[in-house]
């Protein structure tokens, strides 16, 4: 979050400078620092007044022509935003989002009701970021109904859904039910990938092994807590050459844009050199 949130303030400043705010770009920026500020404190009012800058932005898009992008675009931002409240717990202003993401959809729907993968997938996030609130408010029954609710999409049979369910699931205190999806996931991974990322250390095997803590599986709990040790050493070596790539791309990016500088300045000159010629020619 901090890495992300260096990269993004100083072209968001930038793109402000030269008055270019109708890009998309500069408004998922907002929302990337916005949801960046609040991981790092929920209460600070300028991650708010980004993410409703971004969010009046995304809606101005989309009232001109209501555009299947204009919507998606719309869409990406806001179930981040939404995702990034429910994390900190910020359950009030994560039902507040989910349900203009709910809007959203409601509204895509009946634009655009051919869209039958997209509208389940988003759909059901809805639903999920919605059981996850309410049951983080204390509204229990309802967040129940919605999580029943959700197991009738058809994403929700995904790793993508089962990984989402467990955001819910940890909050309820489900925690068998959160157990077995992570047991599925890691199942998956398991089939699809040669190596585990941080990433996925971090986002499956350590909720795996706190659900199984939590129900006093002790032997489950050693088991995951082994395969954690496994395979952290050649995670950590990977995320060193993620790094070492990421760094020389980055070195490459700024040369570039030192050379486009240094040759804008040369312009800059030869056209001043012209002009004072020109200049001395009418005087003499």
């Amino acid at each position: 979050y901090a890495a992300a949130l260096y990269a993004a303030l100083p072209v968001i400043i930038r793109l402000e400078k030269i008055e270019c705010y109708t890009t998309s770009d500069y408004t998922n920026l907002l929302v990337f620092a916005g949801c960046c500020k609040a991981y790092f404190d929920k209460k600070d009012s300028t991650a708010t007044d980004m993410l409703e800058r971004a969010y009046r932005l995304h809606t101005d898009r989309i009232r001109p022509n209501a555009s299947k992008k204009a919507y998606r675009d719309a869409m990406v931002g806001i179930i981040n935003i939404a995702y990034i409240w429910n994390y900190v717990k910020g359950y009030e202003e994560g039902l507040t989002w989910t349900e203009r993401m709910g809007d959203l959809m409601k509204e895509y729907k009946t634009l655009f009701a051919d869209d039958e993968n997209y509208i389940d997938k988003q759909w059901a996030r809805y639903l999920i970021f919605y059981a996850t609130s309410l049951e983080g408010m204390g509204r229990h029954d309802e967040a129940e109904r919605a999580y029943g609710e959700y197991l009738q999409t058809r994403f929700s049979n995904t790793r993508e859904g089962w990984t989402d369910a467990n955001d819910y699931l940890t909050v309820a205190n489900r925690w068998e039910e959160a157990a077995d999806n992570y047991s599925s996931i890691l199942e998956y991974l398991q089939k699809d990938l040669s190596v585990y990322s941080l990433d996925n250390i971090q986002r499956y095997l350590l909720k795996k092994y706190r659900s199984h803590q939590m129900l006093d599986q002790e032997a489950l709990a050693n088991m995951t807590a082994r395969q954690i040790c496994e395979v952290l050493d050649s995670a950590i070596t990977n995320n060193r050459h993620l790094d070492a790539s990421e760094l020389q791309s980055i070195h490459e990016r700024d040369m570039e844009i030192v050379k486009a500088e240094a040759s804008s300045a040369r312009q800059r000159q030869i056209y001043t050199g012209l002009v004072v010629a020109i200049l001395i020619i009418a005087y003499l």
